[in-house]
This record gives C-alpha cells, structure tokens and sequence, in this order.
C-alpha cells in the first residue's frame, strides 16, 4: 500500500514538475531587459544574462534559450532564418525615436534641408530616418535640396556631440535621447518619429521598436505560455506605474540604469504589451 502511495506521489510531483517547466529567459542590455523586472523573482523562469544581443541571438538560434526581449529587426530575421520555429508573440514597446537638435529648430523634415544629421549606420533609428524622409518627399543627399545623413559609431557618440554643440541634428532612441536632453538646455526633442509615423498611417498604427519573441515549442505549451504572457504583461504594466521604483529594482538585479532613467526615460520608452495573434509586419 505504501509503495503504491509513494508511486502515486512521484506521478504527481512528476506531472507537476512537467505543468511548471522552468522557462529560459535571455536577457541583455538594461532596458532589453527592463519589461522582465517584475519577473526576476518569479517561480518557473531561469533567466540568463547575455554581453551582447548577438550572442543572445546565436542562444535563440541554437535552443539554449526559450524566450526573450528583441528588437524589431532582429525578430524577424530570428523568424525567417528558422523558419518560424522563433516566432514574435507580443509587442513589448512602440518605437521612442525622435530627432534631437541643439540650438536649431526643426519641426518637420523639410526643415533639414541643406543640414547635416547623424545616426548609427545600419541602426533602426537610421532606417526609420531615411524611410520618414522618403514618405516626406525629402532627398538623401548633400548640399542645400538634400539632407546628408552622417554616420556616427555610436548613440553614445551623438550624445556627446550633441552635449558639446558640435553638431546640430541626432536621431536617438530611449535612453540616449533622454541622455543628451538632460546634457544641455540647449538640446530639445524636435521631431517624434511615432507622431510621422501615424501622420502616415494614421493615428491608432504604432511602430513596434521591441518584441517578445519565444521558441514555437513554448508557444505550443499552452499553460507555460499564456503564465509567460500573464507575467510580462504585469510586470510591464507595473514598470509604466513605478518608474523610479523599476529603476532601483533592476539596479539591485545587476542591470544598472543611469540616474535619469529612473523617471523621463522609462516613461518615454513606451512600454506595452500587445499580443500578437499573427505575423508581424513592418512598413520598412
């Protein structure tokens, strides 16, 4: 009788066990990793930190991590390189690109006629640039009926040439456009990239910058899946309640962010959470 007990038992730690699977959860960079804060304490989730999202990526591609917070782009070259077998679930947060300008004034792309902007080459907020300029019948060139687009090595470089005046037009992302307003009164948020966006298609279309993407093994496990989405979509939720809070949260994890991100940058990164219920697709 006690064997068949105790046999019993093991069943049912076993099922138990095989209902809650621990999760793998990749994570990299502070604020691809910010929508989880709430989560990192969660029972049913191994999170692993990653140095680069490259190497997040190659972990995705090769089954050692079962979800994770990417941008837009490399979703979906996720997607397409495997054949759908990693696939974009939710939308994490709408794009919070805007073109900075210091001690110029610039309220649409005709007004970049003949001036000089920078943006991290082959970066979304260069695609999103050259995309916006096209939709608004403005040449990519140099001299005074183009804009010339300048190639930056990094954000980070645009906010220090922002910061010193030595340029007058960079195109930023959260946290580094926060970064560079804070640097100087002399540096404002000249044009929002979402607000071009939905001039174009129209003003419920918001512009995916991040995704929830997860392996379609997990997607087919129902109950681990809808528990994953229930608990991003809380913590997302408590992350636009309590900014500051968020901030010292992720600090104490290991994921540092700068002192003004506790308040102006979280609020403008656009944190969401939509669920996706078919393909993703982007206009560029």
């Amino acid at each position: 009788m006690m064997k068949k007990l105790f046999c019993l038992l093991f069943i049912f730690f076993s099922l138990c066990g095989a209902m809650f699977a621990n999760v793998r959860i990749g994570l990299c960079g502070n604020y691809l990793a910010l929508p989880f804060c709430y989560m990192l304490d969660t029972d049913g989730y191994i999170f692993i930190k990653f140095d680069t999202v490259q190497a997040l990526v190659t972990a995705m591609k090769e089954g050692t991590v079962d979800a994770a917070n990417l941008p837009v782009h490399l979703a979906l070259r996720l997607e397409k390189i495997t054949g759908r077998k990693i696939q974009a679930a939710a939308v994490t947060s709408y794009t919070d690109t805007v073109l900075v300008s210091y001690g110029a004034e610039a309220s649409a792309f005709s007004d970049l006629l003949g001036k000089q902007v920078y943006t991290v080459s082959g970066s979304a907020e260069d695609m999103f640039l050259r995309f916006l300029l096209e939709k608004n019948a403005v040449p990519v060139k140099s001299g005074e009926t183009g804009v010339e687009i300048v190639r930056a090595e990094s954000s980070a470089e645009i906010v220090s040439l922002l910061a010193s005046g030595r340029i007058n037009y960079g195109v930023l992302s959260e946290p580094f456009s926060s970064a560079s307003i804070v640097a100087s009164s002399e540096i404002k948020a000249a044009i929002d990239f979402q607000d071009e966006y939905s001039k174009i298609y129209g003003p419920e279309k918001h512009y995916p910058k991040n995704v929830l993407v997860v392996r379609k093994s997990l997607a087919l496990s129902s109950a681990d899946f809808s528990e994953l989405k229930k608990n991003l979509a809380a913590s997302i939720s408590q992350i636009n309640a309590n900014p500051v809070k968020s901030a010292r949260l992720m600090k104490k994890a290991g994921y540092p962010l700068p002192a003004y991100s506790g308040g102006r940058s979280v609020i403008k990164s656009s944190f969401v959470f939509v669920p996706l219920d078919k393909e993703l697709e982007i206009q560029f």
